[in-house]
């Protein structure tokens, strides 16, 4: 009885030892075959031990199983986001499919870039090595530089655009541009390809900006889609956003935050930008033409806004053509110093991959063509939002007309309640 014991547990640990060895092998495969792949797409394969500080990092930009760390060669901040998958064929091919898309993005400077794969050996998964700019969010780096030039503001405002116009020529809406979702790192912008790292299949974003800080994103989301919970942001959504970025840009500050819409009342906020169509006021010294682009992204009516390349044509002119600013300003008199010169360098840098700007006569000539691309106006548009003063607190009796107004709207209620509903749930996963 005790040789027919010893003869089993024999058995047992010999299954149990080629069990333990086929599965070294099957996670030695695996991590092979997870070098072979970085290796074959020319995309840098990191030893995990060549980072440091690493700990978990919530984040509604990348989604869940995500960790910030340090890389230890350059000290450079990253995000290490793990590559799903249900069996090993399917998280082989979910990664090369996320190298794929990075590599369409490498020659765009204002798009977040993929660094390098690892594998985390306790997970036995592929991670994804992905840029963190350094300085922050938009947000947290004009509450340090409020005293920012226009140079510099008009160079970032070119960086936000040429991101834009990248994901747009590559048919692709990002549909959640705001503050909290720009970057800046050593004074250029950036933005995210909304089909990477967050795992999605579709072509567009399916992110909504009213799944991040509502009351931060609410100011940034196109009209039509607040009224609409069905549509989808498109890339006449990413101008409006555009537009809103660019206004804060000229105040270096959140729009509405010093204001009772900014006080923590989403649903107000949301019907007065849909239903009053309130806009920030311009901010005083700021240049007309400057204004005039904005206004013109922010326009209610998503067929009257401009095309990204019409945007980054203007911006382009405010930088390197013949002077369009003229020291003419909203309030006072300002004279902007040598915009161009200052702007020479940024410019150099990108020659090789934009061409110069058109005039705006050869602009309003080359879109005229077509039915679906307006051309800008330089004329000064005429006043066509009902704009609270937001340069002063609002008064009571102010509130107390616009929640009036929004209740003699037709259908408000029900959509207010809709809106009242979804704030609340929200609420509960902050």
């Amino acid at each position: 009885m005790t040789e027919v014991i010893n003869a089993s547990s024999n058995i047992s640990s010999l299954l149990l030892m080629k069990h333990n060895d086929l599965l070294l092998k099957s996670q030695q495969s695996h991590s092979k075959a997870i070098e072979e792949i970085a290796n074959k797409m020319d995309i840098e394969f990191v030893n995990f031990n060549e980072f440091s500080d690493i700990h978990e990092f919530r984040s509604d930009l990348y989604g869940d199983n995500v960790r910030k760390a340090t890389w230890k060669k350059n000290s450079r901040p990253v995000i290490l986001r793990s590559v799903p998958g249900y069996s090993i064929e399917d998280h082989h091919k979910k990664l090369t499919e996320e190298i794929r898309r990075s590599k369409s993005n490498m020659n765009c400077e204002n798009i977040i870039q993929l660094l390098g794969v690892t594998e985390d050996s306790s997970e036995k998964n592929a991670v994804l090595v992905i840029q963190h700019p350094k300085d922050g969010t938009l947000k947290e780096y004009l509450s340090q530089h409020k005293d920012l030039d226009w140079p510099k503001k008009f160079n970032l405002a070119k960086d936000i655009a040429y991101g834009i116009r990248h994901l747009h020529k590559a048919g692709i809406a990002h549909g959640d541009l705001h503050e909290l979702n720009v970057f800046i790192e050593d004074g250029k912008a950036l933005i995210r390809d909304p089909r990477l790292f967050g795992f999605d299949d579709d072509e567009t974003s399916s992110s909504s900006t009213l799944n991040s800080d509502v009351l931060s994103t609410i100011p940034f989301v196109d009209p039509q889609v607040m009224g609409d919970m069905k549509h989808k942001p498109d890339k006449r959504s990413d101008i409006y956003s555009f537009g809103v970025l660019m206004w804060e840009l000229s105040s270096c500050k959140s729009p509405f935050h010093d204001t009772p819409f900014g006080n923590g009342n989403q649903v107000l906020l949301t019907m007065a930008i849909m239903v009053r169509k309130t806009r920030e006021q311009p901010v005083p010294n700021t240049p007309e033409e400057y204004v005039q682009l904005y206004q013109q992204c922010w326009d209610h009516e998503p067929d009257m806004r401009p095309s990204i390349e019409q945007v980054c044509e203007q911006i382009e002119g405010f930088l390197y053509d013949e002077p369009v600013i003229t020291g003419k300003s909203l309030s006072n008199s300002i004279v902007i110093a040598d915009i161009r010169a200052s702007s020479e360098e940024s410019r150099k840098s990108h020659d090789n991959l934009h061409p110069p700007s058109l005039s705006s006569s050869q602009l309003q000539s080359s879109h005229s063509q077509n039915d679906n691309e307006k051309p800008l106006s330089l004329v000064p548009p005429e006043p066509k939002y009902q704009d609270a003063n937001l340069s002063e607190p609002i008064s009571p009796k102010t509130l107390a007309k616009i929640n009036k107004e929004i209740e003699k709207s037709k259908g408000i209620k029900k959509f207010k309640s809709k809106i009242s509903k979804i704030f609340k749930k929200m609420s509960c996963f902050s």
